[in-house]
């Protein structure tokens, strides 16, 4: 679990490195394109300290709530595939699993993603990009790459590259919370179904459901 950790900030400090390696570039070598190289080295300061910063607090609150998340994952994909399986249609549950039947384990990775590799993938991306770039930066001060505007023009389409790689880090974010959000109102719900079917079977409860209930939901109750 640590090996994502130092990941993420390694790439941190190489965005960071990077943003510094722009600034340093000779005034007299990037010359009228000095603007451009300030502003690609903003914007891979504000992922290093913004989106990746995010991700950093994303991982610890996983690794701090793993147990407790990991058990009520667990306990929702048993009761979903339970109630699903016994034909109960409720709007918070929808079907899981593959093609042929329920798979219990179907939601994980949409929870877990970061920690389970996923995180690992994305920041390699990172890792690569930025590579390329600062390879780039290399060949400009050394005077391999003689066209300045070109050299600028790839260095650009690089931070843009690399600006989209760290917004799908922070989707992963965002639909791993939500994932997680959805997981306590699911289990709530869960908890009301069941709490329904066995009230179901007390005939003062039963009088009421058969008034108030929806035609899909005393289906289910009566099955």
């Amino acid at each position: 679990m640590t090996q994502i950790m130092g990941s993420v900030g390694f790439a941190q400090a190489s965005l960071q490195g990077a943003a510094a390696m722009l600034m340093s570039l000779p005034g007299q070598v990037v010359g009228i394109v000095m603007a451009d190289v300030q502003q690609m080295a903003d914007k891979l300061i504000s992922l290093a300290v913004g989106t990746m910063n995010d991700f950093v607090s994303h991982l610890t609150k996983q690794f701090d709530g793993f147990v407790n998340n990991l058990s009520l994952a667990v306990n929702q994909a048993a009761a979903q595939a339970g109630l699903v399986s016994s034909g109960c249609t409720l709007p918070s549950m929808g079907p899981i699993g593959t093609t042929g039947g329920l798979s219990a384990c179907g939601n994980m990775a949409n929870i877990f993603g970061s920690i389970m590799g996923s995180g690992q993938n994305l920041v390699n991306q990172v890792l690569g990009t930025v590579n390329n770039l600062t390879s780039k930066m290399t060949d400009v001060v050394q005077g391999v790459m003689g066209d300045i505007s070109a050299a600028v023009g790839q260095m650009t389409a690089m931070v843009g590259q690399v600006t989209a790689q760290v917004a799908e880090v922070a989707n992963m974010i965002t639909s791993e919370v939500a994932a997680l959000s959805g997981m306590l109102t699911d289990m709530i719900t869960f908890g009301a179904a069941n709490a329904l079917e066995s009230l179901f079977h007390n005939p003062c409860a039963k009088e009421v459901l058969n008034k108030v209930g929806s035609p899909a939901l005393l289906q289910h109750l009566s099955a």
